[in-house]
């Protein structure tokens, strides 16, 4: 049995399952999918704003990506080497910025051709294109693709946990309080987003809150009642609670409306609009409780449907990056040409709506296998060689001054 296959087995319990850490990976990434489909139908939708739509999305942003961080500390290895999460924190940095920078050539191109209306694209010339890819390798603020923030957040996240990790648990949490200090105060006073320090915080609680959670999580595996129990106490919660954050930070009566949602009260986790923030935390508590019960239950007993998203959540990072491109380049079609024709209601039209926006997901993941694999192949074989020639010139500097010492003593 392979190592996947081993922490499968690990993790549900006996050889055959599925995996509950990767099914709550399919969820995330299947809720991520469906939320960016769901947005022409309330993202300064005008007059054909659909509350129903809203409220999905509104749902699922009050914790959905803050369990992507959960989720990644439960699987969490502390005791990883700290150079190899250096370079897979580097290759996630470097695949970001590399696709971000192939759809600006892409942008730069259909500008040239005077194409960027007719496609609802931002045009770019090559000065911005320059400036865009300058200020994605230094600030790590803003990206080409918007939702691949996450990446890079996911990067910093882990780095910082290893090296707070080498000097214990305290430091762990001394950490995650400070880079929670540091988002709010960030926010505040309207920092640069450097390296996404305007969410850090957040998700860093989540990661760290992941890692402590392990030992639990494994419990829940072990009794399918408790996972019942806590998946209906989770989603209860969640349900109650998601619809009372109106975005003001510390104010929970008051209601602070963002533009780009048509003035209505939401809150997501993009450059740190989490709305009030202890509200936001309850909410995220009860979500994270209420969708890793679910990935357990459906690990274990959800079997086409389980193995299903056990994929999806193995091939997460692909699904969204693919995803990001639609983001950019499908909606804008479809706030032209499907939005002022279809009505976003009815239970019909949003089930046939994921169903659409699954189908085409995978399908682009999979005309777009090789190049994907090729995409993940170069961006971890540049850390690597970085590493290798940073050691070989460490070694010939030693070396170097050995030489020098021995002359000396000669």
């Amino acid at each position: 049995m392979g190592a996947n296959g081993s922490r499968a087995a690990r993790w549900a319990g006996y050889e055959g399952r599925a995996n509950a850490l990767d099914v709550g990976r399919g969820i995330a990434i299947l809720s991520v999918i469906y939320g960016h489909a769901l947005a022409p139908w309330f993202m300064s939708a005008g007059e054909h704003f659909s509350e129903a739509a809203f409220l999905q999305w509104k749902f699922g942003a009050s914790f959905m990506m803050v369990f992507f961080f959960f989720l990644s500390g439960v699987g969490w290895r502390e005791d990883k080497a700290l150079g190899t999460t250096f370079r897979q924190a580097l290759t996630l940095i470097i695949m970001t910025v590399i696709v971000s920078a192939l759809f600006d050539v892409l942008r730069l191109a259909v500008t040239a051709g005077g194409f960027a209306g007719a496609l609802g694209i931002a045009p770019l010339d090559p000065v911005h294109f320059v400036r865009g890819i300058a200020r994605m390798v230094v600030f790590g603020d803003t990206y080409s693709l918007t939702s691949l923030w996450f990446l890079v957040a996911l990067a910093v996240v882990r780095v910082i946990a290893a090296i707070a990790q080498r000097f214990g648990n305290g430091a762990l949490l001394a950490a995650a309080a400070v880079l929670f200090l540091l988002t709010l105060i960030s926010t505040a006073t309207s920092w640069r987003n450097v390296y996404q320090i305007n969410l850090i915080g957040i998700a860093f609680l989540g990661f760290v809150a992941g890692h402590y959670a392990r030992s639990l999580v494994q419990a829940l595996e072990r009794k399918p009642a408790a996972a019942y129990a806590l998946l209906l106490l989770g989603g209860v919660g969640a349900a109650l609670t998601f619809h009372l954050n109106d975005g003001c930070r510390w104010d929970v009566s008051a209601q602070c409306g963002q533009a780009w949602l048509d003035g209505h009260f939401g809150v997501s986790m993009i450059i740190g609009q989490f709305g009030n923030i202890p509200m936001f935390i309850i909410t995220a508590i009860f979500g994270i409780a209420f969708v890793m019960s679910l990935s357990i239950l459906l690990a274990r007993f959800g079997g086409l449907v389980g193995g299903k998203l056990d994929a999806w959540g193995r091939n997460s990072l692909n699904l969204l990056i693919v995803n990001a491109l639609f983001l950019h380049l499908l909606n804008p079609q479809i706030e032209r040409w499907v939005l002022p024709r279809v009505e976003g209601e009815g239970v019909l039209f949003f089930v046939a709506l994921l169903a659409l926006t699954m189908a085409a997901n995978l399908f682009a993941v999979h005309a777009l296998a090789r190049p994907l694999k090729r995409l993940n192949s170069f961006s971890s074989r540049l850390p690597r060689e970085a590493f290798a020639f940073a050691m070989r010139a460490r070694d010939a500097i030693a070396a170097r001054r050995t030489l020098r010492v021995s002359q000396g003593h000669e």
